[in-house]
């Protein structure tokens, strides 16, 4: 077995630990909102299975649809097409007929099930700065197409008032910008900078919640952050057991979602939450040795938008349970209950996948 087999097999096994990690803290941590919501204290725990089937499903899905695009770019761009107007068909139909929680319209239902598009633009603008990234582009040209793009991605979300989702993908816009083009180095800085800057105006000109919340964690007086850090000192090492934490029960909202890296230090203590961060070390170090060893294309794009993808996911939602970013909803990949976010990273996982089959089938791919 070669270098790449092995690594490949930790990804999945990292993958298959996360999930399986997910499970049974999503099954504790789920039941009281789950019950005095439905009467049936399993509710999130079924459709939490239920989502990692789906997922399975999309992830497979796109890795044979990668494969069928591989043999030529224009394929890539009508696919990328497609997708982009679905997803942005669904954009609108949130804002017209969505969902609302909290006063903000992200969701659509079908057949059951919440879907979030803001979720699913991740791997389709992975995918579509991979493709634009492995031309042959001019600078301004390169630019100019990156700059709409990520303009309009992030203005969709901005209008459903998904902030987070907002951060996320003008993150990795500008992660593959800056690792994956060749624009000069001075350009890339300054569209860091200008970002950075108009992003901490306008969250001050609008006011919102979004303000409170960067307000609350400058004070320290946020409800939801200071239940989580309760949460975190009260499992210590070895923590109270599965099934045995009290902040679930109201005390910390979202404990088996946005917050659920606390909640799990408070049933699991020390021992899981370090494990859970060794995981992710793994996962993320075995994709980069594969990027790192691909030759520049497509393929090697498409793996480091993924690993971008995850790798802010998981800082971010961490970073908050621990007070060290201001609060905002965002799930741990594949631990949090949150389906379109499985979905979603589990369609990155399929473009992996296949980026890594496709550049070993063909000969002098990797270095």
């Amino acid at each position: 077995m070669n270098d790449i087999e092995k690594r490949k097999r930790k990804i999945l096994i990292c993958l298959f630990l996360l999930t399986l990690i997910g499970l049974i803290f999503v099954g504790s941590l789920s039941q009281p909102d789950a019950e005095y919501n439905s009467g049936n204290k399993l509710k999130y725990f079924y459709a939490y299975i239920a989502y990692i089937v789906i997922g399975v499903g999309m992830g497979s899905a796109t890795y044979h649809l990668n494969f069928l695009a591989e043999k030529n770019k224009f394929k890539r761009i009508i696919i990328s097409g497609i997708f982009g107007v679905i997803i942005a068909g669904l954009s609108v139909w949130v804002l017209t007929s969505g969902v609302s929680v909290n006063g903000a319209t992200r969701w659509i239902r079908i057949a059951g099930f919440t879907i979030q598009p803001s979720e699913l633009m991740k791997p389709l603008v992975i995918y579509i700065f991979a493709t634009i990234f492995s031309e042959k582009k001019e600078e301004t040209n390169l630019l100019m197409i990156w700059l709409v793009i990520t303009l309009f991605v992030v203005g969709i979300v901005v209008i459903q008032k998904s902030k987070t989702s907002a951060i996320q993908l003008a993150l990795i816009s500008y992660l593959m910008l800056c690792i994956c083009s060749k624009v000069k180095e001075i350009k890339k800085i300054g569209f860091g900078v200008v970002g950075l800057v108009f992003g901490i105006i306008g969250i001050m000109i609008m006011k919102d919640y979004s303000t409170n919340r960067v307000n609350n964690f400058l004070n320290g007086s946020s409800v939801q952050v200071n239940a989580a850090i309760l949460a975190i000192k009260s499992g210590g090492i070895f923590g109270r057991g599965i099934g045995n934490g009290l902040q679930k029960y109201f005390y910390l909202p979202e404990a088996h979602n946005d917050y659920v890296f606390a909640s799990i230090c408070e049933e699991g203590g020390l021992i899981f939450a370090a494990l859970i961060i060794i995981i992710f070390v793994i996962l993320i170090f075995n994709m980069l040795v594969i990027a790192f060893k691909m030759k520049e294309s497509f393929n090697k794009y498409l793996i480091y938008g993924v690993i971008f993808s995850i790798l802010n996911q998981a800082i971010l939602n961490i970073g908050i349970n621990l007070n060290c970013l201001p609060s905002t909803g965002i799930t741990l990949p594949f631990i949090s209950y949150g389906g379109s976010s499985y979905v979603s990273n589990m369609i990155c996982m399929g473009l992996l996948f296949s980026a890594i089959n496709i550049a070993q089938a063909k000969k002098g791919m990797y270095q």
